[in-house]
């Protein structure tokens, strides 16, 4: 990829992806929806989402949130765990995308979110049981 861009634009490519990490990573640390849980590291934001109700154990939330996610084609968010806390990972990788892009996936994944938690709350199904009847429904596990 080097040799076909060249180094000035190769270079303008990884510094834009930077920049559009900070600028997500500073939208995400703005909202009441999201928190952010480390500062951006390379093109990778560390964040997770505020369920709002003490009956959902967030971090047992955002562990089967990643996997509904994923499941239903929403997003492909990788998980890892920041100071005992279950983390979203996006990497951005796609130079092409715009801000306006990633503010839809963002608004896209807390309405999941909510939709997701309030079923949790109206059933009181745990949030590992509703992890897994989604997979066993998508076939993954089947």
């Amino acid at each position: 990829m080097l040799r076909a861009l060249g180094c000035e634009a190769m270079g303008a490519m990884v510094d834009h992806l930077l920049a559009q990490t900070r600028v997500i990573a500073e939208k995400i640390r703005n909202s009441t929806q999201y928190e952010l849980l480390a500062p951006p590291r390379l093109s990778t934001i560390l964040f997770r989402y505020v369920v709002g109700d003490s009956r959902v154990s967030i971090d047992e939330f955002n562990r089967g949130l990643r996997s509904a996610l994923l499941q239903k084609g929403v997003a492909v968010l990788g998980e890892t765990v920041v100071n005992e806390q279950v983390a979203l990972k996006l990497t951005i990788l796609n130079p092409c995308l715009r801000e306006a892009e990633f503010d839809e996936l963002l608004q896209l994944i807390s309405h999941f979110a909510e939709s997701r938690r309030d079923e949790i709350i109206r059933t009181g199904t745990s949030r590992t049981k509703m992890a897994s009847a989604d997979c066993l429904a998508g076939g993954v596990l089947a």
